[in-house]
């Protein structure tokens, strides 16, 4: 039996959401990474547009890197709220098993991209400098071990992630649930200490870390949880994305070290509090997209570089969904599918048989 530090808490997201599988934050995966792929084509593939309105520059890049951060809160609550499960079903965390559901799930499509852009770099399609491909390989694009340019340089946030996840899930096989969340908020303290004195800059790795330690506090803190639920009604959602979008283009960057997190968080954990919004994102396109968002997020990168980025013409934009239902069905969903298989708890013996004789 579970004694009552591994009791689990009802937690009031999975009720909100009607099970333990919430629609909203797979509809917000969409928004995250059609954020990019619109921040992606208006700095890059369709520059020009810039030379008309180079207003936009700054509103392009900050949906972009909007999208990464949403990514970064969903990540790290659902991550953290399924090893918070394990530790409460089985009093412990199982390493082997985290690690291979992680490798299945992030590395075959990734190493099937890297694969294709070393090929169209060995046959003069695009450039990629002697090294690139190793380092977006061992997720260090996001430190000064080695330069990325573009065809790999979104794999920073892959690197960002997978660094944390290093960690996390080791931690939490020494600290119980009931000390997480004191945890986190030293963790995310910390970061916030370290942003704030460097500046701030929309690729710092601290600002990115504690965009997934702000995710992984919520799934660790029931009580925030049933505050968000109470609490965010659509004008408070409303007030606070306008507020983030008003503040990403003209609050100084101080500002908004502090209060983005706050407001993005309430726009991805409130967001199910909005009837209307809750609806769209649950709605099939939504959904569809949000499940491949990850081999978009991998595949726009080849689409989406600025023309002179290629030696010829850019490749058709008509080939970029192809693509990704290619990653997604053949690569991606074969994956998760294996780790899953191998990670499965092995099935309880029979009872043995009773004969009365």
């Amino acid at each position: 039996m579970l004694n009552r530090e591994t009791e689990a808490p009802r937690n009031p997201f999975d009720e909100r959401a009607g099970g333990p599988r919430d629609k909203v934050l797979d509809g917000l995966r969409a928004v995250a990474v059609l954020a990019v792929v619109a921040g992606h084509g208006v700095l890059f593939r369709f520059g020009t547009i810039l030379d008309a309105a180079p207003e936009l520059r700054s509103t392009a890049g900050s949906i972009a890197i909007t999208g990464v951060r949403v990514f970064f809160l969903i990540s790290g609550y659902v991550i953290t709220r399924l090893l918070l499960m394990e530790y409460r079903e089985r009093g412990t965390v199982s390493l082997a098993k985290f690690y291979t559901r992680r490798i299945t799930r992030i590395i075959p499509p990734f190493a099937v991209y890297l694969g294709t852009v070393l090929l169209l770099s060995q046959a003069g399609y695009i450039h990629l400098p002697p090294g690139e491909i190793a380092a977006a390989g061992a997720f260090v694009c996001n430190t000064n071990l080695h330069p990325c340019t573009w065809f790999v340089g979104h794999s920073w946030s892959l690197a960002v992630e997978e660094q944390f996840y290093l960690f996390w899930p080791l931690l939490l096989t020494i600290v119980t649930p009931k000390r997480v969340p004191a945890l986190l908020s030293a963790i995310a303290l910390a970061l916030l200490a370290v942003a704030l004195y460097r500046s701030g800059g929309s690729f710092n790795n601290e600002i990115s870390f504690l965009f997934i330690v702000i995710g992984a506090f919520m799934a660790s803190h029931v009580g925030l949880q049933r505050l968000f639920v109470a609490w965010v009604s659509a004008p408070v959602w409303l007030a606070a994305a306008l507020a983030f979008a008003t503040g990403s283009l003209f609050a100084p960057d101080m500002a908004m070290i502090v209060l983005g997190p706050l407001l993005l968080t309430i726009f991805v954990f409130g967001a199910a509090n909005f009837a209307l919004l809750a609806a769209l994102l649950k709605s099939r396109p939504f959904q569809i997209v949000g499940a491949c968002s990850y081999s978009l997020y991998l595949w726009q990168q080849l689409f989406l570089g600025a023309p002179a980025s290629y030696f010829g013409p850019p490749p058709p934009l008509w080939g970029l969904p192809i693509a990704v239902w290619l990653s997604w069905r053949f690569i991606e969903k074969p994956g998760i599918a294996l780790g899953r298989a191998w990670t499965r708890p092995a099935p309880a013996p029979a009872p043995a048989e009773t004969h009365f004789t």
